[in-house]
């Protein structure tokens, strides 16, 4: 009972710096800006504001411990292994703080995108719980662990498979998140649905990279939400893959729905779209999409509106940016997987 308290007062004591701006989240953030122009300072911000809010809350932390009896007793606990991924801000968080309250132990290979901001974060969780020194390591290499969590690419998977085949592992690949839409959503839904989309430049699992939409469609209500984000075009990433998209739908002729910011082209075949486009694709019947978008569901993050699918996490608009410790990525139970670790005896 006192290890999970101090934990869970160290977590919400770093909710309170993040609310307070700390200078050195302020410092790492800034030279991140520069190593990493997709993370810009405000998404940034906007992504540990969504972690204190959804997260770093003494009800969902309390409650996640319960749930799973953690922290596990010292002579349980193991050493995990934590590949993060670097498409968005601070993207492996959720990972380490079901770690870190299960009560294992941590090696965390940072991505190369993102190699600032969670020093500073263990640095001032340290100042609260002095147990994070020797608790949790960075590495440059695995070579520790006794289980494995880790986030990468379909290609990157295949090695994470053949390489973790003789560990406990929960192994992600590539997903995308979207969005079913019936032409009646109020103007506060479609600015939500604007968020989903272009949130930290769509680059998220949970971003919203495909729309489904009834026959006949308008979509200039969409497009008018959609406006506040034109500055996105002051990103010199985002405006280049928006140019070269343009480029080539504009040679090959394609029937395109054209802004200054994004594009909007109907594939029906296709679930992500590229960075400056979303794809759509008209639909006849709710219960027959269901159905197509279960068999998809190993592709899917989550599925924004009021439609939900069986098997795939389900979000309101404006919210799949804002998980909770309870919102596992791909589906994967973190606390089960931690619990059962704690069970395993090594070899």
């Amino acid at each position: 009972m006192v290890k999970k308290n101090r934990m869970i007062n160290a977590l919400l004591e770093l909710g309170k710096k993040i609310q307070d701006r700390h200078p050195l989240l302020e410092a790492t953030i800034h030279r991140t800006s520069f190593h990493n122009p997709w993370f810009e300072k405000s998404n940034y911000w906007k992504a540990l504001d969504a972690l204190a809010e959804s997260m770093l809350t003494r009800e969902e932390l309390t409650k996640w411990c319960d749930t799973y009896q953690f922290p596990v007793p010292g002579e349980h606990g193991k050493t995990v292994g934590l590949i993060f991924a670097g498409n968005i801000p601070l993207v492996g968080f959720h990972d380490f703080v079901t770690v870190y309250l299960s009560g294992h132990a941590a090696e965390i290979k940072l991505s190369s995108k993102d190699p600032y901001v969670f020093p500073a974060i263990l640095a001032l969780l340290s100042e609260q719980d002095s147990d994070v020194e020797h608790r949790i390591k960075i590495v440059e290499k695995l070579e520790n662990h006794e289980g494995v969590i880790a986030t990468g690419s379909n290609n990157t998977n295949r090695y994470f498979e053949k390489y973790f085949e003789s560990y406990p592992a929960l192994l992600r690949k590539n997903r995308t998140s979207v969005a079913v839409l019936d032409g009646s959503e109020s103007a506060d839904d479609l600015n939500g649905l604007a968020h989903d989309i272009f949130d930290y430049f769509g680059l998220g699992c949970r971003n919203v990279t495909k729309l489904y939409v009834p026959e006949g469609y308008d979509f200039d209500p969409l497009i008018q939400a959609m406006n506040p984000f034109a500055a996105s075009m002051n990103n010199i990433k985002y405006k280049n893959n928006y140019d070269y998209n343009l480029s080539i739908e504009l040679l090959n002729r394609s029937d395109i729905i054209s802004t200054e910011f994004v594009l909007l082209k109907h594939v029906p075949e296709e679930l992500f779209s590229p960075v400056g486009m979303i794809f759509y694709e008209a639909y006849d019947s709710v219960s027959q999409l269901h159905t197509a978008l279960v068999q998809l569901r190993e592709q899917l993050q989550t599925v924004v509106g009021k439609y939900p699918v069986a098997g795939v996490s389900h979000s309101g608009f404006g919210e799949t940016q804002r998980p909770g410790l309870f919102d596992y990525p791909d589906g994967e139970d973190i606390g089960h997987f931690l619990f059962d670790l704690s069970c395993k005896t090594v070899s």
